[in-house]
């Protein structure tokens, strides 16, 4: 990966050759499908990661988006998803994958916007997801096939040495150049990837779709009667399943301010919501085993944490690299415990 060269995608996303191009490819598949543009296509978010197209309609209001080149594959992955896990995700109208260009409806309001962060709310965001990524276990290969990339946790270790490496790798006065100080610390911190991937792999757990940024602004409420329906997943990786509790664990605890969630200790709703997530698999194993499971997912999950950043480098504004240096580097060595 070149993470030292520099790509303005803000400056593309907000171009009038780019905006004619997305636009007539919008009308064109809106029309394919019957559907009339019926005003104004609006643009209301740029950022250095992905841009959105708002498009009015004769049937609601459409979405358009287009994600950075290291997460384009959430196009191709969000249509398969909609075919194997119908109702759990949004059906696309279109999508051009090789642009990683997404196009469908507008899923109404998030869980966010239904009712904010309470536990009752999360409880169901949890377990759903696990539903869906018990459901998913057996198709690895066809969504990994989509761009999805894979992060086994026996591949921890390897993988984080790599990015180490990539980082070493950047020109002299780059704010994330790997000096010798954070070689050491992440050669200090393999065997404790090591130990978490060989903990993991005691109990026959299967890999899945693990979201890597699950919390309630990424799931659309449900109408009476209907699931969650999750969206967001260009963050996601193929990975063990329960890290994807290190994001929603470390939200939950900012926006109730309590402490990090800890196996030796937790806020009473952190547990709660951890023991509902885990009960949706407690046909493969005692829930005590379960339990063990979580802080060595945790570990993990921070990794994967820090590779949605770590693909988005050769996208970002240098000053926001400079600004996000410490906790870059604490999230990839293992001491952002309490971080996203």
């Amino acid at each position: 990966m070149s993470t030292g060269a520099r790509h303005d995608l803000v400056a593309v996303w907000t171009s009038a050759a780019w905006r004619a191009e997305a636009e007539a490819w919008i009308r064109d598949r809106l029309a394919a499908a019957g559907i009339a543009v019926t005003g104004p296509i609006e643009q209301p978010r740029v950022r250095p990661w992905s841009t959105q197209l708002v498009v009015p309609t004769d049937r609601g209001r459409y979405w358009f988006k287009e994600n950075n080149p290291a997460m384009a594959f959430e196009a191709a992955l969000v249509a398969r998803l909609s075919e194997l896990a119908p109702g759990r995700v949004l059906a696309p109208v279109a999508v051009a994958a090789d642009r990683g260009w997404l196009l469908g409806p507008d899923g109404g309001r998030t869980v966010r916007e239904s009712g904010g962060p309470d536990e009752a709310g999360f409880t169901r965001i949890l377990t759903e997801y696990a539903e869906l990524q018990r459901h998913l276990a057996g198709h690895g290969a066809e969504l990994v096939g989509t761009g999805l990339p894979a992060l086994e946790p026996a591949r921890s270790a390897e993988h984080l040495a790599g990015q180490v490496a990539d980082l070493a790798a950047l020109p002299d006065g780059h704010p994330l150049r790997a000096g010798s100080e954070l070689r050491a610390r992440s050669v200090a911190y393999r065997p404790v990837l090591v130990a978490a991937a060989e903990r993991l792999a005691e109990t026959p757990i299967p890999l899945s779709l693990q979201h890597n940024d699950l919390h309630q602004n990424n799931a659309f409420a449900a109408e009476p009667g209907r699931p969650l329906r999750f969206f967001d997943f260009g963050d996601a990786v193929w990975g063990h399943p329960f890290c994807v509790l290190h994001v929603t664990l470390v939200v939950l605890a900012q926006e109730w301010s309590c402490g990090p969630w800890s196996a030796a200790g937790a806020d009473p709703r952190l547990d709660r919501l951890v023991d509902a997530y885990l009960e949706c698999w407690s046909d493969l194993a005692p829930r005590a085993e379960l339990r063990r499971l979580v802080e060595p997912a945790m570990v993990i999950g921070r990794l994967h944490r820090y590779n949605s950043w770590h693909r988005l480098l050769p996208y970002l504004p240098m000053d926001m690299l400079t600004s996000h240096v410490g906790y870059l580097s604490s999230l990839l060595c293992g001491s952002a415990v309490g971080a996203r």
